[in-house]
């Protein structure tokens, strides 16, 4: 009995620690993660958990790197959600560069991208409501987050948008 109570109890605790999702590889100025109640100053090793924001101030820069090996680089102004095998752009910029084949998912609160390998700029201004992307490498499913079923394909050197005021969003 005393082994069951043990081992319950052990399962419990390990599913109350948050996963980390990603670890910070470089810092340009000031940036914080918010998880709870207080703001973490992040540096060079910083571990990223589930469900944890992110943010960077203007004029900085922040690089981590998914435990898929998904390079982010976030610019200034930016805030992102962290989660498990998903990315939300609140608003601001951010370059994904990813060398391997898995599969990832970057969202904003307007549109949906699915990628793997390639390169492109994710960009969101909460204030408009408008989403672009812009493929440098590769290839990135693309969709309005109401219509996801009609994504598109935005190859290499092709740029796309979701904006409520173009064409119905």
């Amino acid at each position: 009995m005393r082994y069951i109570l043990f081992l319950s109890l052990f399962a419990l605790t390990q599913n109350l620690f948050a996963k980390t999702v990603a670890r910070v590889i470089e810092v340009q100025g000031n940036a914080f993660s918010f998880q709870g109640k207080s703001p973490e100053t992040l540096k060079y090793g910083s571990e990223l958990f589930d469900m944890t924001d992110i943010m960077v101030e203007d004029g900085g820069a922040l690089s981590i790197v998914t435990t898929n090996d998904k390079l982010i680089h976030i610019s200034g102004g930016s805030l992102v959600k962290m989660y498990n095998g998903l990315i939300e752009l609140k608003n601001g910029y951010v370059w994904v560069d990813s060398n391997n084949n898995s599969k990832a998912i970057i969202n904003t609160s307007n549109s949906i991208a699915y990628f793997s390998e390639g390169q492109f700029i994710y960009s969101f201004d909460n204030i408009s409501g408008k989403t672009q992307i812009l493929v440098l490498e590769g290839d990135v499913k693309f969709s309005n987050s109401l219509e996801p079923e009609l994504a598109t394909i935005v190859s290499s050197g092709h740029f796309s948008l979701v904006d409520q005021k173009y064409e119905n969003g």
